[in-house]
């Protein structure tokens, strides 16, 4: 968990990789077309999908909090909340966000590509630089919130603030038995 920019789908795929897991992706399960998104249903009943179909284990990457009503939560034994600055994380975004564009990358798998005039617009919701930069103090502020609620208490938690204590941290996990 954590904000923008914080390394999320890069950290779950390496976690995947080195632990022999399924990496889910959240905002593949959002972000369904260019035209739209997920409804609350769609979006539990893909997730719970693509867990049930991973009976060996899955690490997800993404917040959803609300929309998944807890659901990869509950399931889940370990939680690692990605919590870096926030010129760090908005920098990385605007770096990432103009190499999709220029690259033409697709985004999340569904043929989503970032649009040039989402550049220059200031809302948040249409301008992921800026949506970074604005809700950066809202994920620092509810995320440790919802670590301490009970329906979380459960999971082994792991909070870093800088890339070295994540790196440390992967380097000391065991690999997958293959």
């Amino acid at each position: 968990m954590g904000g923008p920019g914080n390394g999320k789908t890069t950290l779950a795929a390496l976690l995947a990789e080195r632990l022999g897991l399924v990496h889910i992706e959240l905002d593949s399960l959002f972000h369904v077309t260019h035209l739209g998104s997920a409804t609350d249903e769609e979006f539990r009943a893909g997730l719970v999908a693509r867990m049930d179909a991973a009976p060996q284990g899955w690490v997800t990457c993404g917040n959803y909090v609300t929309k998944s009503k807890n659901l990869h939560i509950e399931r889940a034994d370990t939680l690692v909340f990605l919590d870096q600055g926030r010129v760090r994380t908005t920098w990385r975004v605007a770096k990432r966000t103009i190499r999709r564009f220029v690259r033409r990358e697709e985004l999340f798998g569904n043929g989503i590509r970032e649009p040039i005039n989402n550049f220059w617009r200031w809302d948040p919701a249409r301008n992921v630089i800026r949506w970074t930069w604005v809700y950066h103090p809202k994920y620092r502020r509810e995320t440790p919130q919802h670590i301490a609620s009970e329906a979380w208490s459960h999971l082994d938690v792991h909070h870093f603030t800088r890339p070295a204590d994540v790196a440390e941290f992967v380097e000391g996990l065991p690999p997958a038995d293959r």
